[in-house]
């Protein structure tokens, strides 16, 4: 161990409690880190106690490896979920994220990881049915760790320094698998050139997802023309959006030889297209960033959505016509998604 602090309490529960009452939780009961667990993490992960994963100067955040196996342990982390732990907090330290913006904001959002490569299988990361709902170990104490890094690393408490109107149920958890076996194109971690044997992990600022139903489409452009007015009705779409098809959606376009770019630059254009029609009242709707725009004109021309602001994926179980729509948080503009590859020994 390095320098945290030990102390002795009379058993399990006790120690529970105590956590409680130092404020050491995010509501949930958490898992003593004992010495040896700690340890155990450590060596899983391949770090020194002592290194430090990431600061954040602005905030006074020093976030050591040590740190983060307490608190992963905390969340109910088995020790060879370390790499991705690791690698997630440095992907949160990574200024272009910006993460004490996205952490403090008054909105809703929160962070979203996103894993590919082998490593899904070897650690069970569902990637399939109730992708964001309960069940998967891996899943919900990956993601749990990242929040209880915040708010006892970096201060960031619910009430004083995260001050959300709302919240986010994904402020608890929320960490998802690419299903890149129902995909018919290329992964995430690939077609941003990475090895297809790589795992990787990718974190996300986004807000609440939004369910986009469709039973009836009988063609690649009705399924997207779907798609494409959920996003253009929706003002927190307006920027970047990260689109997960379904795999029952996605098998539209494997027969008919769509590419992802083709998605792409269909929805863009549909979605520019809609919006003056189906979400003509920017001001009522609330403006972004305090920016007022009165006329049509000066409302499509400044936000405009492009190819390149689509993030396409396929998740989610194998039955159902519903696909998910998440709006990144500030529309992209200010917290830059951040993959990191996960370094397992």
């Amino acid at each position: 161990m390095g320098q945290a602090e030990t102390f002795e309490l009379p058993d399990t529960i006790e120690a529970i409690e105590y956590y409680y009452e130092q404020g050491l939780t995010d509501g949930l009961p958490v898992i003593p880190p004992t010495p040896e667990r700690v340890n155990r993490f450590l060596e899983s992960g391949g770090v020194a106690p002592e290194e430090v994963l990431g600061a954040r100067s602005s905030r006074n955040w020093v976030i050591t490896a040590e740190k983060v196996a307490i608190n992963a342990i905390m969340a109910g982390c088995l020790p060879e979920y370390a790499p991705v732990v690791m690698a997630a907090v440095q992907a949160l330290l990574t200024p272009d994220y910006n993460a004490s913006g996205v952490v403090e904001t008054s909105g809703n959002s929160a962070p979203m990881l996103l894993v590919n490569g082998p490593v899904r299988a070897r650690l069970k990361i569902n990637c399939g049915t109730n992708l964001f709902g309960p069940g998967w170990r891996a899943n919900a104490t990956i993601g749990r760790a990242l929040r209880l890094v915040l708010i006892n690393v970096c201060g960031v408490v619910p009430g004083t320094t995260d001050k959300s109107v709302f919240g986010h149920s994904g402020r608890y958890t929320m960490c998802i698998g690419e299903n890149e076996e129902a995909s018919p194109w290329e992964p995430f971690h690939v077609e941003h050139g990475l090895p297809l044997e790589a795992s990787t992990v990718t974190l996300f600022s986004v807000r609440t997802p939004i369910e986009v139903f469709e039973q009836g489409a009988r063609s690649p452009e009705e399924l997207l023309d779907t798609l494409s007015h959920t996003i253009a009705a929706n003002v927190v779409c307006h920027g970047k959006v990260i689109v997960i098809l379904s795999p029952q959606h996605a098998q539209e376009f494997g027969p008919s030889g769509w590419s992802k770019a083709r998605v792409k630059e269909y929805i863009s254009r549909r979605v520019n297209d809609q919006r003056p029609i189906v979400c003509p009242d920017q001001e009522q709707s609330g403006s972004m960033f305090g920016v007022v725009f009165p006329t049509l004109q000066d409302y499509s021309s400044t936000f405009p959505t492009t190819p390149e602001s689509i993030i396409l994926m396929v998740a989610g179980g194998g039955s159902g016509g519903m696909s998910t729509i998440l709006p990144i948080w500030a529309s992209g503009f200010v917290s830059k998604h951040i993959t990191k590859q996960i370094m397992e020994s």
